[in-house]
């Protein structure tokens, strides 16, 4: 079975691992796999993947065709003509967002198409009217439990697949270290309370025990903003910052951590009640770090209170950084034994759909 993988965008690569993890249980154990990616991470994602990477467009398209609208007009002709000469078995498209790309999925000649959406209730976005040879799948097991009531997805992939091995290195002795990962933004996370812990933190003891490691670029978006704001505060003990990070440093920070913390406000911010998708819950399981997180996150995403360290208040948040934030081992194991676990039922499902949907009645002939 041959299938092409499509990322028109210059993010969400790192869920490409999910294919070759996932696929098999659609398509059987023979797949032969194509990423097509942006020019410019072609050799990121080559180094994480192998072989069968290959860029999708000139690099100089972007100067050519400065707007999505006109690049989505190119995509549609050079996508349609690879489909033309390649005869592929599926085609996926890893990020159906935005309009303009959606639209080009929609408009290829194909009878299997499968389309990734990470934000499945974005505005304007008519995941209904697919058509017959469309398949819509979400991120998550909990974003599929509550869109498909509203028949907006077809099915679900679980992201908990490593995108680069790094060689696991000592964790720091002198702290706990948490990190607080991707892109710093206000709007995504609730930084301001997390300072506010940490100005809590230092009256009960000065040096600090805890240290939140903001994995994200700080010279970019809201990053500059949020070191003044610590230093302000006098918690800069409390901050580890970065600029850019290559992936290999980007990983190995993330995996020497003791906890990951998503720091969602599920009440507040781009998150609140609806079917975003941070990719710090997907780099956690599959690294097997475990989760610090606010107890309604816990609840929504499916971790049960014996694999993750949950809080509902700030009070309660200093508490467990104080007292409850140890090197808990059977917490860590209970925690990859959730994550086996979603895997398992995923594969369960895509087997099912594989067996019993329509669309895949050609694929099986």
């Amino acid at each position: 079975m041959k299938v092409l993988v499509f990322e028109l965008n210059s993010f969400h690569v790192e869920v490409l691992p999910t294919y070759p993890a996932l696929m098999p249980s659609l398509f059987g154990d023979r797949l032969d796999i194509d990423y097509f990616v942006l020019p410019a991470l072609a050799n990121r994602v080559r180094a994480a993947i192998g072989a069968h990477v290959h860029r999708l467009n000139s690099p100089h398209l972007r100067y050519v065709l400065p707007t999505k609208p006109f690049r989505a007009q190119y995509y549609r002709w050079r996508i349609q003509r690879m489909v033309d000469q390649l005869c592929p078995d599926a085609i996926v498209f890893n990020t159906l967002e935005p309009r303009p790309y959606f639209r080009v999925f929609q408009q290829l000649d194909h009878p299997l198409k499968i389309g990734i959406v990470h934000n499945p209730r974005r505005i304007g976005a008519d995941y209904l009217s697919r058509g017959s040879a469309e398949m819509i799948f979400c991120l998550h097991d909990y974003n599929y439990s509550s869109l498909k009531k509203d028949g907006l997805v077809d099915g679900y992939v679980s992201p908990f697949f490593k995108f680069l091995d790094v060689p696991l290195e000592p964790a720091p002795t002198t702290h706990v270290e948490i990190v607080v990962q991707g892109v710093i933004s206000f709007s995504r996370r609730d930084y301001a309370m997390l300072i506010d812990v940490a100005d809590r933190l230092t009256r009960v003891s000065p040096s600090p025990k805890v240290v939140f490691n903001i994995l994200g670029d700080a010279d970019i978006r809201d990053g500059p903003l949020l070191k003044q704001m610590v230093a302000e505060r006098g918690v800069r003990d409390f901050f580890r910052f970065h600029s850019w990070l290559p992936d290999e440093e980007f990983f190995r920070t993330l995996q020497r951590a003791r906890y990951v913390m998503p720091l969602l406000n599920p009440v507040s911010g781009a998150y609140a009640g609806t079917s975003k998708v941070t990719a710090a819950f997907g780099h956690s399981g599959a690294y097997g770090i475990p989760l610090l997180l606010h107890r309604e996150t816990a609840t929504q995403w499916g971790v049960p209170q014996s694999a993750c360290v949950t809080y509902s208040s700030p009070d309660e948040l200093e508490t467990v950084l104080t007292h409850g934030v140890d090197d808990d081992g059977a917490r860590a194991s209970a925690y990859r034994t959730v994550i086996a676990e979603k895997i398992s039922k995923n594969r369960l499902m895509l087997r099912e759909i594989a067996s019993t949907h329509p669309v895949f009645a050609a694929v099986r002939k």
